[in-house]
């Protein structure tokens, strides 16, 4: 199973859709201009390029919540590994209905959107195990179908949640959590089915190394000499750099992790992940 876990929203920004048919569709329209507090149209009718500047953009620079963004950044990892444990945990509930063991793995990939914000792209694979030899595997329970999988990692990406610890500028914490777009698709040892186990590697392949330059990833830490120079309020990357040394000027460590990681816009997780049994270990591999 291939799927996709994005941010949340943290305010309209810029977007480029296109349709079904290939055609790109207008950024944000809207029948009825209408404004923000602060003047700005939150509507636009362009029909975006794919190199154009103002992707992931916020229509509104004021009304964007940069704080907020950057704390997920941080706690993004931490939302992933809850959200694995409670798709294990469920999974293991529906195999002992039927009296057998299963197990999850999984290989992501973390990759930033031109927001600034990670999110994941991970395939997943389900393998039943041999009850007389359990190191071994085999197929899953009839019952225990893809499509299944597919409606549990829906249902787990859309429940997943966590509060942060308390902060002056956030009292009740930040609340962490997956975005609304998770498309769970099946991967198909054929060319028949809606993704292939080719396509699937190529796309991994492709994020693993992808460039971070359209999010804006500076080369190096912020330190007290250069944070001047990069936390700019003028630019939207330099609001989330001053948004990462604000908060993480608070005591506790989740926090103060903001300001050590703050050219990465407060991720300091993996790039590049798997389960520990998903694939031999680079050790493992033949010479």
């Amino acid at each position: 199973m291939f799927a996709t876990f994005t941010a949340p929203s943290f305010g309209p920004v810029h977007t480029r859709v296109t349709t079904s048919g290939g055609a790109v569709a207008r950024c944000r329209p809207r029948r009825k201009t209408s404004y923000c507090t602060h003047g700005q149209r939150i509507s636009c009718g362009q029909r975006h390029k794919e190199d154009d500047s103002s992707l992931g953009r916020p229509l509104c620079p004021d009304c964007y919540d940069y704080n907020a963004a950057v704390v997920w950044n941080a706690h993004s990892s931490e939302l992933w590994r809850r959200t694995v444990i409670t798709l294990r945990r469920r999974l293991d509930q529906r195999a002992k209905v039927h009296g057998v063991r299963i197990r999850l793995s999984y290989a992501k990939v973390a990759e930033y959107q031109r927001r600034g914000l990670i999110h994941f792209h991970a395939i997943f694979r389900l393998d039943g195990l041999d009850p007389v030899h359990p190191e071994r595997t085999v197929q899953p329970h009839p019952a225990i179908t893809a499509d299944g999988l597919a409606d549990l990692i829906r249902q787990v990406a859309a429940t997943a949640w966590f509060a942060t610890v308390p902060h002056p500028a956030k009292p009740k914490g930040w609340d962490i959590r997956w975005g609304a777009q998770v498309d769970p698709r099946v991967v198909r040892l054929t060319d028949d089915g809606e993704v292939t186990d080719i396509a699937v590697a190529s796309y991994l392949a492709k994020y693993a190394t992808k460039s971070t330059e359209p999010a804006g990833m500076l080369p190096g830490r912020i330190t007290a000499h250069n944070a001047k120079a990069y936390a700019d309020k003028r630019t939207y990357q330099g609001r989330l750099v001053t948004a990462c040394l604000k908060i993480g000027g608070h005591p506790h460590e989740d926090y103060q992790a903001l300001r050590r990681w703050a050219h990465m816009l407060g991720y300091r997780g993996h790039f590049a992940t798997k389960s520990r049994r998903y694939s031999p270990t680079m050790r493992q591999h033949p010479s």
